[in-house]
């Protein structure tokens, strides 16, 4: 499920999308995005990464 949540997650809060009806949402994505190996997974880690990713 996270491959499928955090990511839709983290493109609604990036345009700007009212997330916070979703407080329990919002508190896991937290806490995977805080995760090592989820951070270095992170498109704008990726060799072929875009500026805006």
């Amino acid at each position: 499920m996270a491959e499928r949540g955090l990511p839709e997650m983290s493109n609604a809060q990036r345009w700007g999308i009212d997330v916070s009806p979703f407080p329990i949402l919002v508190r896991i994505c937290a806490a995977l995005e805080a995760h090592p190996l989820v951070k270095k997974a992170h498109p704008s880690c990726q060799p072929d990464a875009q500026a805006d990713a």
